[in-house]
């Protein structure tokens, strides 16, 4: 910032001051302070004489300028008093460093996490980690909104897959072959039953396994097979009387979702479609979807959480890929 100049017997020595009228009493010394960190720096130096100042202190101000970053919520489209997802998978970023990281972002819609009418997402309070630590103070940051959908309430429970598995189904062909063969049970004749007002609404089913019962997505229950859990020393698979069990497909059983591979056997321990299975049970209960990301280093895979694989090794849509302790890929 300043350049050192040494006369005879005379020695310029430098300080850093809070500011640029008042000049520090001591601190000072010969080398000459530097900065990498953005902020303004107020500079002062004189020459002394043995230690004592011949001259009057003078200051330089010197400013260094955050990096510019941008980051920009994602359009979300959300239901009516739900709340918008949170994580920096919901945000785009660009103009960080080569092994600098957004690690947490806090979204709002118009000023609440609650959502009560369609607008804007708004984006703040980021932190960006690197390995020596927070390093969010060398970024000058520009949020940008990203827009807001609500999404009206259903006059009914919607009960697709959340997992955006097919609409086609070997259990529905199988449940079309029995009432092709007479098997559905006539009802036309019956009567409607009256309605009681006092007696508890029926809780019902759809397009899922319940007590080994198979329910069509229409509620129905017309497929007279039933289906238990069973082992061997692959792992654990379900099973019906006519021998059919799902494959290579998303099943609800009992309320959970589990995902079965080609063979027929429970997937645990490994992310499908995003979608993280428990390591014991192979049940689908971890809410956050992960994805793939890519910055100038590389491929990292994390969800909207923030959290994201590192330092180990992962089986992502049945293909094994390790990440190393920055949480960065390995590529062969």
């Amino acid at each position: 910032m300043v350049s050192g100049a040494e006369a005879v017997d005379l020695t310029e020595v430098y300080a850093l001051g809070d500011n640029e009228t008042e000049a520090p009493e001591t601190g000072y010394s010969t080398e000459i302070p530097t900065g990498k960190d953005p902020g303004t720096y107020y500079v002062w130096y004189r020459v002394e004489e043995d230690g004592t100042a011949v001259s009057k202190a003078r200051c330089v101000v010197a400013a260094i300028a955050g990096k510019p970053v941008s980051i920009t919520a994602k359009d979300q489209t959300v239901s009516v008093k739900g709340k918008i997802r949170q994580g920096v998978g919901m945000v785009d970023v660009s103009g960080i460093l080569e092994g600098h990281r957004l690690m947490k972002v806090k979204l709002v819609s118009s000023g609440t996490a609650a959502v009560t009418s369609e607008g804007i997402i708004i984006p703040s309070d980021a932190v960006i980690l690197a390995r020596e630590g927070n390093v969010t103070g060398n970024y000058d940051i520009t949020y940008e909104p990203g827009v807001l959908t609500v999404k009206k309430a259903q006059s009914k429970p919607s009960y697709d897959d959340p997992t955006e598995k097919g609409d086609e189904d070997e259990k529905e062909d199988q449940d079309e072959e029995e009432e092709d063969n007479g098997d559905k049970e006539d009802k036309e004749d019956k009567p409607d039953k009256e309605t009681d007002p006092d007696k508890p609404e029926e809780v019902r089913y759809f397009a899922e396994w319940v007590n080994g019962k198979w329910y069509n997505k229409d509620g129905t229950q017309t497929y007279r097979p039933k289906a238990v859990w069973k082992r061997n020393e692959k792992g654990s698979y379900y099973i019906d009387d006519a021998g059919w069990y799902p494959r290579s497909r998303w099943q609800k059983i009992d309320g959970i979702w589990y995902y079965f591979n080609a063979e027929g056997y429970v997937v645990q321990g490994e992310y499908v479609q995003g979608w993280w299975l428990d390591r014991v049970s192979g049940r689908w209960t971890y809410p956050y979807r992960a994805t793939w990301h890519k910055n100038n280093r590389g491929w990292w895979y994390g969800d909207s959480t923030g959290w994201y694989a590192k330092n180990r090794t992962y089986i992502i849509d049945g293909k094994v890929y390790k990440f190393d302790a920055d949480g960065y890929l390995i590529e062969n």
